[in-house]
């Protein structure tokens, strides 16, 4: 068990990768309405599903369920990420405000929310003056909230101390988020940080000259030309690849910053069938991203897309971010859906027409196959285009 600190309260918990569970004290619930808390456990946005697990005059246990590469930010995988990955990640946490005198409270502590995707969820959550914690008033509620994002800042520091403001603060933007009297001025100061450090990091991509690309080109053939000796030496357990567990946290990593070319490159090797539920989620989800498609098409796609939609939509979509657009064809048809086979097969006439190495004959017949189908389905959509299909 771990003891976890809000304001006022501690609270037992004990995370495992399956599950959180937090014990309170009979002083922090009324067990007479335990029952309307129950209502309240159900998945809904924000928060992860829970239910009672014992509802007594001892004891009141919940558990919260997550699954292995859900972690808290009281991980060392959160305190391991760059200033502007948790930057980014801080910004996220703006849903806790919503929650300013709600009936349901959520637990704000590092401990309590999750990282899952590109999601930021609380586990435990207050009902009212049922359970705690509690309903509480704006001043304490916004010095749990600007605590957090100090501690998201200053992951080495406690989160209790933040909290009253008695953390040692060593950077500017940890002591002007200190200073900050209100919700809106401190997401303000956030959002200023998130841009100036995203346009520090486009300024140092183009500073990078061709000298210096060079030597970390060589340096890294000269590298792995060593760690390929290491490798047969030692053997090849062990030094084949990176762990596919790794392999997903990192492209989680790299999905919260909007590096989605990272991600694909990082799941490149895996298999998309086997990759869990959450990866498959980031990798469509980076590809539909990469796509050629508009601001508006992408937004409609993302919204539809989700961890909940079927295995076929992400395989899909994994499949045509990697270019295997047949792959992905031959899903869109087991899918039945339409739109999604008229975007493979213009996918497929696109990438034809630019292959400059492929038969003459061979490219011509496919050309005229591939633009056979794709006004067929136009006519099977009634003349409209889906949104996704490029003007050839």
């Amino acid at each position: 068990m771990t003891q976890v600190k809000d304001i006022s309260e501690n609270y037992e918990f004990e995370t495992t990768t399956e599950a959180v569970t937090v014990t309170l004290k009979p002083s922090q619930y009324d067990s007479a309405r335990t029952e309307q808390f129950d209502l309240y456990l159900t998945k809904r946005q924000h928060f992860l599903p829970g239910k009672l697990q014992e509802a007594s005059d001892r004891q009141l246990v919940v558990s919260y369920s997550k699954d292995a590469l859900t972690t808290s930010l009281a991980d060392n995988s959160f305190k391991k990420l760059g200033i502007y990955e948790r930057l980014v990640l801080a910004q996220k946490a703006v849903f806790l405000e919503d929650y300013l005198g709600s009936p349901v409270a959520p637990l704000i502590a590092p401990a309590n929310l999750f990282i899952q995707g590109d999601q930021l969820l609380a586990a435990h959550r207050g009902f009212m003056d049922a359970v705690s914690p509690y309903l509480m008033d704006e001043d304490q509620y916004f010095k749990e909230y600007r605590g957090l994002i100090l501690y998201m800042i200053n992951p080495d520091l406690p989160y209790e101390q933040l909290i009253e403001g008695a953390g040692t603060l060593k950077t500017q933007l940890s002591k002007k988020i200190q200073a900050a009297a209100s919700f809106t001025e401190l997401d303000n100061i956030l959002h200023e940080e998130v841009a100036r450090q995203e346009k520090r990091r486009q300024e140092n991509n183009r500073l990078v000259s061709k000298k210096k690309y060079l030597s970390f080109k060589w340096g890294t053939i000269v590298l792995a030309l060593v760690t390929l000796i290491l490798a047969v030496t030692a053997g090849y357990l062990g030094f084949n690849k990176v762990p596919a567990n790794q392999r997903v946290i990192t492209a989680q990593t790299q999905y919260n910053a909007k590096d989605y070319d990272g991600v694909l490159d990082t799941l490149d090797k895996d298999k998309p069938e086997n990759l869990p539920k959450g990866a498959q989620y980031i990798a469509a989800a980076s590809s539909i991203q990469l796509d050629s498609l508009s601001h508006k098409q992408q937004r409609t796609l993302m919204n539809n897309v989700s961890q909940k939609s079927s295995e076929n939509t992400l395989l899909y979509w994994i499949y045509l971010g990697r270019g295997d657009f047949k792959k992905s064809l031959n899903i869109a048809q087991n899918i039945g859906d339409n739109q999604y086979i008229l975007h493979a097969y213009t996918k497929l006439y696109d990438s034809t027409k630019n292959d400059n190495q492929m038969n003459g004959a061979k490219k011509q017949k496919l050309l005229r196959q591939y633009n056979k189908a794709i006004n067929k389905y136009l006519k099977t959509l009634g003349g409209k285009k889906d949104g996704t299909r490029k003007d050839s």
